[in-house]
């Protein structure tokens, strides 16, 4: 094997090595709730970035309607130029000078309102534009958001899956419980057997005394001191007899 080709193995397993614990890495959660974020500071600018336009466009369109005032108010003095000549208040010259001035200043001004009416509609264009694109992108925070919440709570839902698991494997599994518990009962019926063979034993090893008052109870003894008074009474009226 060339250097080379060692090389490049080696830069392989280093890349599969550093991707494996990239992916060991990831949170999922974490990694939603941070591309939310990150979307959420897009929407930021986008809407910095919204009024800034829209400020221009309210600008442009001030100064379309200010210079469009201005050309008609120059197009209203021409015309009282002119009702000046035609009242004899001046000159045909000068009325003729000065509405030509007043023409020239309308003209300048309507030029000026149509070149930022222009600029004001094509930067209204762009803004509706950019509007539709943080629509979607409000849209698209909503279903991040949303997501990530998914996948928080599957997330949290697999990791107590997986630790039940480790618990349940930590002690065995049904085969090892039912060894346990069969071992139990057999050491309980043990128990119960030596209980049995004392008892037994004890009853075997009782006097004939013991086994008498067993069976006739506490108040065999006082009927036996009876029995044995009576036959003493008896045997002395049967001794008086004799006598």
């Amino acid at each position: 094997m060339g250097l080379t080709d060692l090389i490049s193995r080696v830069g392989k397993i280093f890349e599969a090595d550093s991707n494996a614990a990239l992916d060991k890495a990831e949170d999922p959660a974490m990694m939603t709730r941070q591309a939310v974020k990150d979307l959420k500071d897009k929407l930021q600018k986008a809407l910095d970035a919204e009024v800034h336009l829209k400020a221009l466009v309210i600008d442009k369109r001030t100064n379309a309607e200010k210079n469009k005032a201005a050309a008609d108010d120059w197009g209203h003095k021409a015309e009282q130029i002119l009702d000046k000549v035609d009242h004899k208040q001046i000159s045909d010259a000068d009325g003729d000078r000065l509405a030509k001035e007043a023409l020239a200043q309308q003209a300048t001004a309507q030029q000026a309102a149509d070149h930022y009416a222009k600029e004001a509609a094509d930067q209204q264009a762009i803004l509706d534009g950019m509007d539709k694109k943080v629509k979607e992108l409000h849209d698209m925070i909503d279903q991040a958001q949303n997501e990530s919440e998914e996948l928080a709570a599957r997330e949290e839902s697999a990791e107590a899956t997986t630790s039940i698991s480790k618990e349940l494997s930590s002690i065995g599994g049904p085969d090892s419980t039912k060894d346990l518990l069969d071992r139990m009962r057999h050491k309980t019926e043990e128990s119960e057997h030596m209980a049995q063979a004392y008892t037994e034993l004890d009853n075997a090893n009782k006097s004939t005394k013991d086994e008498i008052n067993a069976l006739l109870g506490p108040s065999s003894a006082a009927g036996s001191d009876d029995a044995l008074a009576a036959l003493k009474a008896k045997r002395a009226a049967k001794t008086d007899t004799n006598a």
